[in-house]
């Protein structure tokens, strides 16, 4: 659901094998990775969305390898979603950055 005010912009490339292993390769060798069988948190339900802390998760799903930084940017503004999506079965990176 997007209401007056929200942004939502997303795009997707195409990117080499190499650019592809070696993204995957920081998703999964980054600190407190998401292996695909654990349950994966809402990140905005790890702070407070208006003064919390910057949460980033790094974690596998059946398809994707996920990157998703969520940013509380004070009271009164919108928090910033940002994730990025790394396909499993061939070499595109989804993009999209979220302001609710």
């Amino acid at each position: 659901m997007i209401a007056i005010g929200d942004y939502y912009h997303t795009f997707t490339l195409e990117i080499s094998e190499y650019d592809k292993w070696k993204l995957i390769s920081e998703i999964r060798n980054s600190k407190k990775f998401i292996k695909s069988d654990s349950n994966i948190k809402d990140t905005s339900s790890l702070t407070n969305n208006y003064t919390g802390q910057k949460v980033t998760q790094n974690y596998e799903t059946k398809e994707y390898f996920v990157k998703k930084t969520f940013t509380p940017t004070g009271e009164g503004y919108a928090p910033i979603y940002r994730v990025i999506s790394i396909n499993k079965t061939n070499n595109t990176l989804v993009f999209e950055d979220i302001d609710e």
